[in-house]
């Protein structure tokens, strides 16, 4: 039962450590594939932009700074976009920010994004959705709302 549970510790710290590496790359890990992309079959770890869904993923990103709401964003993406492809079927706000928050949309990936001691930034291997100006801008109007709405 020792050697069991060695043995059961090694193989648990080969896979963190090969999960970290590929994410050094720069790689997706697998689990849930980020909204707007797309598995690459050929190679492993690599995302493709799925074109119908990018095409929501920009007006998201414009439409929030256009518009700079995150409930008026989602409102009207849900009146063009709602039914378009089953991942997008019902829009709550929550998702709408997490995807203006999602650094993967300008091809950067996060490591270790809770643990603040041990958070990295690193290029992925995908190319991005959204320009990273728009992205800034987005993050700059959530920064002002969450300032103007939560008094330090």
């Amino acid at each position: 039962m020792v050697f069991a549970e060695f043995e059961r510790e090694m193989t648990f710290r080969r896979n963190s450590l090969n999960a970290y590496e590929r994410s050094k790359r720069g790689l997706a890990n697998g689990g849930l594939t980020i909204l707007g992309y797309r598995r690459d079959q050929k190679r492993k770890g690599y995302l493709i932009d799925d074109e119908k869904e990018s095409e929501v993923f920009k007006a998201i990103f414009k439409t929030y700074v256009k518009e700079r709401s995150i409930r008026r964003n989602t409102d009207l993406i849900k009146e063009r976009y709602e039914g378009l492809t089953p991942k997008l079927k019902k829009i709550p706000s929550s998702k709408i920010y997490g995807i203006l928050t999602n650094k993967a949309y300008i091809g950067i990936r996060v490591i270790n994004k809770r643990d603040k001691a041990e958070y990295e930034e690193v290029k992925a291997v995908w190319e991005p959705i959204i320009e990273k100006e728009l992205f800034e801008k987005a993050q700059t109007i959530l920064q002002e709302n969450r300032d103007r709405y939560h008094a330090k």
